[in-house]
Formats: C-alpha cells, sequence, structure tokens
C-alpha cells in the first residue's frame, strides 16, 4: 500500500514539472505588447478602441487612458490592427521577440461615414471630444457641443441645455430662463462659467441662465449625478459653461446671424410695440509670436414685445 500511494506521488510530481517546464517555454516563446492609442489631432486618449493581432485570438480594449496590454504573443512577425468608431483602422507589423516586452503607440485619424440612407459629414472635433469625455466620466455627465447649439434657433443657453436628455425646461414670458435636472429644483443646481461659480440674479438660490447667449458658449457640460469631489452646493447637479476661445478655430474667423419676425396683432389697442429682432456677431484671432495671444470679441442684442394678458373680476 506504501508503494502504491509513492508512485502515485512521483507520477503528479512529473506531471506538475512537465507543466512547468511547457508554460514556462510557451512564456519564452511568446513577448508582450502594450501601448496607448490616441487621437491624431489633438493627442486626447481613445479608451474603448479594439486592438487585435491579426490571425490570432489575442485582443483586448483600451481602458479610460487609452492604454492596452497584449500577453502571449507569439514571437516573429505579427499584424496589430486598431479600429474605433468614427475613426480609420490602423495596422502596424511589429517584430516581436520571444520573452520582451514592446510599447507601440498609435494615433487614429477621424474619418467621415457615409451611407446610403444616413449621411454624415463635416462633424467637428468638439464632438468627439464631447462624446469622449462622457465615455471617461465616472459619473453621469451630458455634453452638448458648439456646432450642436449652432445649429438650433436658441435664444440663450438655457434653451440650449434643455435639448440633453434629463432637462426641463422652465419659462418665463414665453423665454427659457431656468434648468431643473432630472426634476429637482432649479436652485439646487451650481452652475459655473468657465470653472468659476456664478452669482444669481433670479432674486434666490437659481441662477437664471437667460443672460448668456447662445453664441459666445463653446461647451455645456451637465453632470447629473453629484460625487463627493464637486462643491456642496451642487446637490441637483451641475452646469458648467465654456466660453469660446480664439484657440478652438484655425486662424482669424468671424460668423453672426440677425433674425426678425413680424405678424399682425390678434389682440387689438395693445399700444404701440417696436420692430422686434435678434442679431448677434463673434470674431477671433490670434496674435503675438507663433500665435501665443488670443482675441475674442462677441456681442448679442434683441428687442422684444412681452404682453400679460389677464382678467379682472
Amino acid at each position: 500500500m506504501f508503494r502504491r500511494h509513492r508512485y502515485v506521488l512521483v507520477v503528479l510530481f512529473l506531471i506538475g514539472a512537465a507543466t512547468l517546464a511547457f508554460s514556462d517555454a510557451a512564456a519564452q516563446s511568446a513577448g508582450i505588447i502594450g501601448g496607448q492609442v490616441v487621437d491624431a489631432g489633438d493627442g486626447s486618449p481613445l479608451p474603448g478602441a479594439n486592438v487585435v493581432v491579426e490571425g490570432t485570438s489575442i485582443g483586448t480594449s483600451t481602458d479610460p487612458d487609452g492604454r492596452f496590454r497584449l500577453t502571449s504573443v507569439p514571437a516573429g512577425p505579427q499584424t496589430l490592427t486598431v479600429s474605433f468608431v468614427s475613426y480609420k483602422s490602423s495596422s502596424t507589423t511589429i517584430d516581436v521577440e520571444a520573452g520582451q516586452a514592446q510599447t507601440v503607440n498609435v494615433e487614429l485619424a477621424s474619418e467621415v461615414l457615409e451611407g446610403e440612407e444616413v449621411v454624415v459629414r463635416g462633424l467637428r472635433r468638439s464632438q468627439f471630444r464631447s462624446i469622449n469625455r462622457k465615455r471617461q466620466s465616472l459619473n453621469i455627465v451630458d455634453a452638448l457641443a458648439a456646432d450642436r447649439i449652432g445649429n438650433l434657433p436658441e435664444k440663450n443657453i438655457a434653451e440650449a441645455v434643455q435639448r440633453l436628455p434629463g432637462i426641463v425646461l422652465r419659462n418665463d414670458r414665453m423665454e427659457g430662463r431656468l434648468v431643473s435636472i432630472r426634476g429637482g429644483a432649479a436652485n439646487l443646481n451650481n452652475v459655473t462659467l468657465n470653472g468659476n461659480t456664478l452669482a444669481s440674479t433670479a432674486g434666490s438660490r437659481a441662477t437664471a441662465l437667460d443672460l448668456l447667449p447662445a453664441e459666445m458658449v463653446s461647451n455645456v457640460e451637465v453632470t447629473k449625478a453629484v460625487t463627493p469631489d464637486m462643491p456642496g452646493n451642487a446637490i441637483g447637479g451641475s452646469i458648467d459653461i465654456s466660453t469660446l476661445s480664439a484657440f478652438d478655430r484655425e486662424g482669424a474667423f468671424a460668423f453672426g446671424s440677425v433674425r426678425s419676425l413680424s405678424h399682425d396683432q390678434q389682440v387689438p389697442d395693445l399700444g404701440e410695440t417696436e420692430f422686434p429682432f435678434r442679431a448677434n456677431v463673434t470674431a477671433g484671432t490670434k496674435v503675438g509670436p507663433d500665435d501665443a495671444f488670443g482675441l475674442l470679441i462677441s456681442a448679442s442684442g434683441s428687442r422684444r414685445d412681452f404682453t400679460t394678458s389677464g382678467l379682472k373680476g
């Protein structure tokens, strides 16, 4: 009986030794590939990009910092393919050395996607950055880029923010003024302009957003879930407004618009009314050595008639 047990132990020892030797030999005949995937335009990381070794089952996705790591890659020439939505795929041939770790950084260029039914053209890089910011954020965030604001007939920031999900607009005399995040009161929101808290002009803690024209805004980010690192007054949520900068566009730029509407009064004898209009203009350029300084001017004006009807008993 003792000899039989000793025989079993010897067999198990030999199997274990053979397994370790095979694993060690496999490790010595394979290498490691690591690196980072970034946007070729501004160098921002691309989280969730697919990285695979062609002809094998080895692959992974990049982390929130755009980094990846592939292990057990067979030694010899290997083709590394990286793909990401709305970006051109990239393939790189790497000579993998056994037992060695190699670093490969990949830059992906954005592309325009065209289909038979839906055509997407000229998407600005700011929208891609907004989407990537939402992907990387640890809490619930929605972002609104300047492109989307400019394509909508909004009068102010409040009416632009209402386009985001979970945002309810509160009107004052037919014009948006305050916003509610996920049904919470407007006075529970924290509003910042370029990172600085805005003071309220509405006679309460609620910050009115009708004083800021939509044309002067570059990006609006709404945080719906409060985290410990945020200010304590952001109980309902936080709205961060970023204004335009001369460095947002290449070279000098200028744009503006004029709008007006006239119609017959349905209720007579309301007094004299002035012609309503809305106009805005924004211009910017870079000056100084190597365009180190930026100048931007934005002006906005409007005239509207507010009429309130009531019954007197």
